[in-house]
């Protein structure tokens, strides 16, 4: 089951077919997907493209280079690489390490911390953690319910986030593209299961580990290469591994290589 969270022709639609009726060749590389956003002139931009826009980038003070802005600071804009940092206590787990100054709640947190997906306890909503503590997060709805207090990830403008960067699904998306698309991006209707079964993940942290993985990178560029249509036969041919989001996907008949990807977790 999928939330029908888009509406196109008056009929509510999921948001993987909403970006499918919406792709179009980005006017920077050519890559045909849904925009993330239009330049001046009101020309199509792919999400990289969008990031490497002029508006986007910014002279770090920090080091000089003139790159994707992670903080904007009143010294100046800084990017991810010179974001000041303190070691302090993690104001969510409690931990001393190498901190950000939260500015959603003014408390030091740690990477991991801000990384950390989790069950909310607030609402239930999985997402990463935006407070609370280690055993009873917040995700950033529940940390503040003020729409307008949050900015939008750049990407898919859903996200609800402080961070100029885009969110960890869309980078997730793009990592997917990357690997089952052709050289615009495309990817062929016949792999859509495979693109949704990865980008959908209720934790798009575990499927990104996943994708980090050398023996997954190559399976999925190997079934994005095979310009044969998608069947047993072919995916029994691919190098055995564990491979989890190819079971989400719904094959006819038992076979081979299902076996033996079910049961993996990423």
């Amino acid at each position: 089951m999928k939330a029908l969270s888009k509406l196109l022709d008056g009929k509510r639609i999921c948001r993987a077919c909403f970006a499918h009726h919406a792709a179009v060749p980005c006017f920077g590389c050519g890559a045909v997907r849904e925009p993330a956003a239009r330049d001046a002139e009101g020309r199509p931009l792919c999400p990289n493209c969008m990031i490497r826009q002029p508006a986007n980038l910014g002279e770090c003070v920090g080091c000089g280079r003139r790159k994707p802005v992670a903080n904007r600071l009143p010294d100046g804009p800084r990017c991810q690489n010179c974001r000041p940092r303190i070691t302090a206590e993690c104001g969510i787990c409690g931990r001393t390490a190498l901190c950000d100054m939260s500015r959603a709640t003014g408390q030091p947190w740690r990477d991991r911390c801000q990384q950390r997906w989790v069950a909310c306890s607030g609402c239930g909503t999985v997402a990463q953690a935006r407070s609370g503590t280690w055993e009873a997060p917040l995700c950033a709805k529940c940390t503040n319910p003020d729409p307008n207090f949050w900015g939008r990830c750049p990407v898919c403008t859903i996200t609800w986030q402080l961070s100029t960067r885009p969110c960890q699904r869309c980078v997730l998306d793009q990592q997917v593209r990357d690997l089952l698309g052709d050289a615009t991006g495309a990817i062929r209707p016949e792999l859509t299961p495979f693109h949704e079964a990865l980008t959908s993940a209720e934790r798009p942290d575990v499927a990104t580990a996943w994708i980090a993985r050398s023996k997954a990178r190559e399976l999925l560029e190997r079934i994005g290469r095979d310009e044969r249509p998608v069947t047993h036969a072919v995916l029994d041919e691919l190098p055995r591994a564990r491979c989890w989001p190819t079971c989400a996907v719904s094959w006819s008949r038992p076979a081979p290589c299902h076996r033996a990807m079910s049961g993996s977790s990423p």
